[in-house]
């Protein structure tokens, strides 16, 4: 399992921020589209591990 605890700073940054644009907005009322993110990263950055710590923490 990922934890924060074994992420570099800049991947907790990008966990921090995923979950950030995901939580429902005050109003309540979301898009039709639904909340989405994208997370843009150099290779190697570990763009998969920060998906996987957003999902887990965002459950």
């Amino acid at each position: 399992m990922v934890t924060l605890e074994k992420l570099f700073p800049h991947q907790v940054e990008a966990v921090d921020a995923v979950l950030r644009v995901l939580q429902t907005p005050a109003s309540g009322h979301l898009p039709a589209e639904g909340l989405r993110t994208q997370v843009i990263a150099a290779t190697g950055s570990g763009k998969t591990l920060i998906s996987v710590a957003a999902t887990h923490l965002g459950l």
